[in-house]
């Protein structure tokens, strides 16, 4: 039987039918853990003090809802046209 290691992400990870964002302490696999730690950048960092994972496999699953995330800035100014009531633009 493999050995698990308690870790903190540093990093959001998504695969088929599961999602775990940065700072989210789960348990892996002792050959994984080594992979995400030496991983440039690191992916983990060990877990302070041993912490639980925050779900179990008893744990019903979480609902997840889609949000949008917000546009980077290109650093160009946007300007915002608007018309006034002669039609003419600003």
């Amino acid at each position: 039987m493999a050995k698990t290691v308690t870790v903190e992400l540093l990093v959001s990870r998504v695969g088929a039918g599961f999602s775990q964002n940065r700072g989210d302490t789960i348990e892996v696999a002792e050959d994984e853990a080594k992979r995400l730690f030496e991983a440039n950048p690191p992916q983990a960092r060990p877990a302070r003090g041993g912490v639980k994972p925050e779900t179990t496999a008893a744990a019903a699953p979480a609902t997840e809802k889609a949000t949008a995330t917000p546009a980077r800035k290109s650093g160009k100014t946007r300007h915002k046209v608007t018309t006034t009531k002669a039609g003419k633009t600003r």
